[in-house]
């Protein structure tokens, strides 16, 4: 590789350690100094800078951190191993290496093309111990090299083509430079957002322009990033030349993808691909709510109608110059519906569900750990006082649409106007008839008993868990992967269950209830509704049991406390009256719904508040405020919220900050 970029005028920097032509200045794309100079510093000082590096992960505090860092960036090509292993890969727009090491890792002989020099440094910091790796600087538009590849790659790029392409459709032009550099039998892979995806229509601002509706209102400039839909990419793939292309689904987004839905997966009606989609939701990184509906409530519909790939929020795009070819180089996954990563946890728990359709249309799934392709350069550093014993099964029973999760049922609930506790309640009894069913314990609906016990196995027996055939009342447990070291009682399955629930929901349906606007006010209502109480001795107690196994599990050892009691994005059109807020001249918001996120907002912190003084009565003494001054500031805090002076939100809020010391 060394001699043939010598022999296309490229110069090796011994500094930088890329290659690049003597008067390349590089290309004027950045993602700001302080934020490159950062995620160099941290690839530096790294010991472990494989894609399944422990250490990188916990350095994921923010986007660029996540975006550069995060594990699930290349889950969008872990299916593609086998294939990638000993291929001659060019990568266009390497970035800062993160899908530049995974084919490195693949084994792949790497020519990672990068217009950015100092990105293109960093890149090369992140595959130091890859030989088979080469990094250049140089725009696109301007690569010339005597050699054809194998495979090559377009992640993230081709939105950009209008900023360095030349020509009257600039995408265009790019890709038939690319076809240029593929062999005959080559694929290239392509990797976009979707100019008319779902979560743009729900309100979320533009990826790259952080506007919302510029892309599905057309209102792209020419010299400046622009996507694209599928039907689009189709064609303007055909007219450069590609015969035949295949187009997959990563969800929420191919930047950061926890799923990845195949074409077969979209087309087999028993499959339940929406319900891949719709967990997917509130797991983007560049979450934004508020949204103008419910994006998990709407993948059903799409995908009954068979629309749910055109709107799907990127696509996974494989293309060729001959169909056999394309073909060929699918085929590994021809079978395969679709693929789920857990790869949100420190390594040895990190594990890949795939489902596979059988010849007689049945549908199979297979649990794999073998997510690393090299030994870590440092091992993860475990606690020696493990709450959790990680036993994932190899394969297990796909349940069809004729069974529903107890989770599934409970959204439904609180997606139905004027829902009540007692709704709910009803549903945690029959969850809880489901758990008597499954383990062969009675009594543990009637009477409600929240300190009952079950087996340690069924420590993850929450409600996503546990599916329920509608017709014939059998229940059956999934995913079964955890056995805690204790016997977890109904309460703490119950506080489990809720807030997997709620953090898998945008929004809610107004409530009959009115303090129905925060997690825990919901918990202690179905609770009552249960025939128990839920105090906070309870809840402490949840939270202590819950702390170190997910310190355990993601291995954030400085984890101090969770965020269960945020109301997250339970906002409904009952939160607040806004006709009396309008009465009262309060101009200061430009809409229902900003006053609606910002009274919810004010009420969770005045709970987070509450639960920080009943769970620890000697914070203040740790602040350095003195007893007095605990006194006057949550009576400050009452006399602020209950006013509802709305003017005065922004000294609530830096009361609650000096409180609090963040």
């Amino acid at each position: 590789m060394k001699n043939l970029l010598s022999e296309n005028g490229y110069v090796f920097d011994e500094t930088a350690k890329i290659w690049s032509k003597p008067q390349y200045q590089g290309i004027a794309y950045s993602d700001g100094d302080e934020t490159e100079n950062r995620i160099g510093q941290i690839i530096k000082n790294a010991k472990d800078v494989s894609i399944m590096s422990d250490e990188l992960k916990l350095q994921c505090v923010d986007w660029p951190t996540h975006y550069y860092l995060n594990k699930n960036r290349v889950n969008l090509l872990r299916h593609f191993t086998e294939q990638l292993k000993n291929a001659n890969v060019l990568e266009i727009g390497a970035g800062c290496g993160a899908i530049t090491r995974f084919l490195g890792e693949c084994q792949a002989n790497v020519f990672a093309l990068e217009g950015s020099k100092r990105r293109a440094s960093i890149a090369r910091e992140r595959c130091r111990d890859l030989p088979n790796v080469e990094l250049v600087s140089e725009n696109f538009t301007e690569f010339k090299l005597n050699q054809q590849f194998d495979v090559i790659t377009l992640i993230g790029v081709l939105e950009y083509a209008n900023w360095f392409t030349p020509g009257e459709n600039p995408a265009l032009e790019m890709l038939k430079k690319v076809r240029g550099f593929l062999k005959p039998n080559g694929v290239l892979i392509i990797a976009i957002e979707n100019q008319i995806g779902l979560k743009y229509y729900a309100g979320t601002p533009e990826d790259h322009l952080g506007e919302r509706m510029i892309g599905i209102e057309g209102r792209y400039k020419k010299n400046g990033p622009q996507t694209f839909g599928k039907h689009v990419l189709e064609q303007m793939l055909k007219t450069a030349g590609f015969a035949a292309t295949e187009f997959s689904a990563p969800f929420p987004d191919y930047k950061l993808p926890l799923t990845l839905i195949t074409q077969a997966g979209f087309n087999m009606p028993a499959f339940k691909a929406q319900d891949l989609a719709a967990q997917s939701v509130t797991k983007d990184q560049q979450f934004t709510p508020p949204y103008a509906f419910s994006q998990e409530s709407a993948w059903g519909p799409l995908f009954d109608n068979k629309i749910a790939i055109d709107v799907s929020n990127s696509f996974l795009i494989t293309a060729s110059l001959r169909a056999q070819d394309l073909e060929l180089f699918n085929a590994s996954s021809k079978q395969v519906l679709a693929y789920y990563y857990s790869t949100n946890r420190i390594a040895q728990y990190c594990k890949k569900t795939t489902f596979i359709q059988n010849s007689d249309d049945t549908i199979q799934v297979q649990y794999s750990q073998d997510l690393m392709l090299m030994k870590p350069q440092e091992a993860t550093i475990i606690d020696p006082v493990a709450s959790l014993e990680f036993t994932p099964k190899t394969t297990a029973s796909y349940y069809s649409t004729d069974y529903v999760s107890f989770s599934q049922l409970l959204q439904s609930v609180v997606k139905t106007k004027n829902w009540t506790y007692q709704d709910l309640a009803k549903i945690v009894l029959s969850y809880l008839n489901a758990l008597e069913q499954l383990s062969g314990i009675n009594g543990l609906s009637t009477p409600f008993n929240k300190n009952k016990t079950l087996p340690a196995q069924f420590f993850d027996a929450i409600t996503q868990n546990v599916l329920w055939h509608q017709a014939t009342g059998k229940a059956v447990l999934i995913d079964e992967e955890w056995k805690s070291s204790f016997e977890p009682t109904i309460g703490y399955l119950l506080f489990r269950s809720f807030i997997a629930l709620f953090s898998e929901l945008t929004i809610t349906a107004p409530s009959a209830q009115p303090d129905a606007d925060n997690l825990r006010s919901i918990l202690e209502g179905v609770f009552v509704a249960l025939g128990s109480e839920l105090n906070s001795e309870d809840l402490i107690q949840y939270e202590k049991l819950e702390l170190p196994i997910q310190r355990q599990v993601t291995g954030y050892k400085t984890l101090t406390q969770l965020n269960w009691y945020r109301p997250h994005q339970l906002i409904s059109s009952n939160a607040v009256d806004f006709q009396f807020f309008a009465s009262q001249g309060m101009t200061e918001f430009q809409s229902a719904s900003q006053m609606r996120t910002e009274f919810i907002y004010l009420r969770s912190v005045k709970q987070q508040f509450d639960y920080l003084l009943e769970k620890n009565e000697s914070l203040f003494t740790a602040k350095n405020i003195s007893s007095t001054s605990e006194h006057n500031y949550h009576e400050r805090l009452l006399r602020i919220y209950n006013s509802k002076l709305w003017a005065l939100a922004k000294q609530l809020r830096g009361l609650i900050t000096r409180i609090l010391g963040k």
